[in-house]
């Protein structure tokens, strides 16, 4: 039977480890673990991150034992002496700590363990059960009162591994998730608050939220739309059933179609595909290719493409001239064009991108030159000025971006932002040229 949404179940992570708060180790664990639980229809009400520390662990897990549904901890179940979640946990709900005969005898084949570091990895708080036993990091599951808690490792692949193989279909069996649609789209080339404005100037529907993740230089758009009816035991989100017979969800579903519509060519993805991948799909739509050259990058183009698999389909090769002798040397670029107009320049970009397109043979050919920074600036051609050139079948067309300034106009950019603007600027030129035929690419950044 279906579940009422005030009957939905929420959960706390607590994430164990010093490494953690001396900022040496990005807790990406705890996100992949909050999302994909999402996903499936358990929302995260906190995350906490702790020491290793008896005291501290003790401190954080009593109270979230008593307000959350059920527990993830993840962390400190290793093999050193820092490793004590299985030690400080059994302590603070008063349990002994015991040996898992199941756990330890998987480890007697490991001969690069002490018997005395076996006996710790299986040693768990009394009442626990293994969540893979026969696994290198088998984890565990204690129900403490009415409260699952879930042991997982701190690293990641093996903590996500055990929350999709034993933990999912735990909560998925025990557990009500709520009906949860979710989208998320990529955007370019507008800020935050032009965003912000955009979707409130639409009726947003009831039951629907709308997030944005700046992921520079890119801002991520979600809805999560949660059915006011929840779903029966068992099901998630992927199961369509009873939301399809939700008028909600029609509704929210034609207010995202709605607001990409609005936001245009901005959009880059319906989904999360990056925009390296996206080009690659429209490259090979057209059986076309491209080539890259680059001088304030460094290749930042390339090194982006070529991290899609099956990118030598359609990229045929990333060249860095840096200096003017490669310029000339590898693109002909012109010496007079360099003495008269200077390496970064519209005509110097242009005569890159043809270059390149002619060595090459591709159809397409993307060509950048900028002043970066920190040094190197002039009133004329203040640092992030940055000449971008695509040469296409038909012509060849170069743009100049001042990439100075932060969308609220007074923190400076980095060099490292500048290249990251710039390359991501080149690709969305390259992307719109490819899936609208455009020429001209407008941007708040054209100089």
């Amino acid at each position: 039977m279906p579940f009422p949404c005030e009957d939905i179940m929420s959960y706390e992570i607590i994430a164990i480890g010093d490494e953690l708060l001396l900022g040496s180790t990005l807790n990406t664990t705890s996100h992949t673990i909050a999302r994909k639980l999402f996903e499936a229809g358990w929302t995260c009400q906190r995350i906490t991150t702790v020491g290793d520390d008896t005291t501290d662990i003790q401190d954080v897990l009593i109270p979230a034992i008593k307000r959350a549904e059920f527990l993830i901890l993840t962390g400190g179940l290793g093999p050193t002496t820092d490793d004590i979640t299985s030690e400080a946990a059994a302590h603070a709900m008063g349990l002994p700590l015991t040996i898992n005969g199941d756990v330890l005898r998987k480890l007697e084949n490991h001969n690069g363990f002490s018997q005395k570091i076996k006996e710790k990895l299986a040693s768990m708080p009394f009442g626990s059960v293994p969540l893979k036993p026969e696994g290198d990091a088998s984890g565990y599951l204690l129900i403490h009162g009415d409260t699952p808690l879930f042991f997982l490792p701190g690293v990641p692949g093996q903590a996500v591994a055990l929350l999709q193989e034993k933990v999912i279909p735990w909560l998925q069996n025990h557990l009500p998730a709520q009906a949860v649609y979710y989208r998320v789209m990529r955007t370019f080339g507008l800020p935050e608050t032009e965003i912000n404005r955009i979707v409130y100037t639409s009726s947003i529907p009831e039951n629907v939220t709308i997030g944005y993740y700046p992921v520079f230089p890119e801002v991520l758009i979600s809805m999560v739309y949660k059915s006011p009816r929840g779903i029966a035991e068992g099901q998630t989100q992927n199961i369509q059933g009873d939301l399809y017979k939700d008028q909600g969800l029609e509704r929210a579903i034609n207010f995202w179609q709605h607001l990409i519509s609005l936001l245009d060519r901005h959009v880059i993805c319906d989904g999360d595909e990056t925009i390296e991948a996206i080009i690659g799909d429209l490259l090979l739509r057209k059986h076309a290719t491209v080539a890259t050259a680059e001088s304030c990058t460094g290749g930042l183009i390339a090194s982006r493409i070529t991290s899609i698999p099956g990118s030598s389909q359609w990229f045929e090769r990333g060249v860095i001239t840096y200096s003017n002798q490669a310029k000339m040397d590898i693109l002909k670029v012109r010496q007079e064009t360099l003495e008269q107009f200077g390496a970064v320049s519209e005509q110097t970009a242009i005569q890159m991108a043809e270059g390149l397109r002619r060595l090459a043979k591709t159809d397409y050919a993307l060509a950048v030159t900028g002043i970066a920074g920190p040094t190197g600036g002039s009133p004329e051609k203040p640092i992030g000025t940055v000449y971008i050139a695509l040469a296409t079948p038909q012509q060849t067309s170069c743009q100049r971006f001042l990439f100075s300034r932060s969308e609220n106009n007074h923190i400076p950019l980095t060099r490292t932002s500048i290249q990251q603007l710039t390359a991501e600027t080149a690709l969305d030129w390259l992307r719109i040229s490819l899936q609208y035929g455009a020429h001209i690419y407008s941007s708040r950044y054209t100089g």
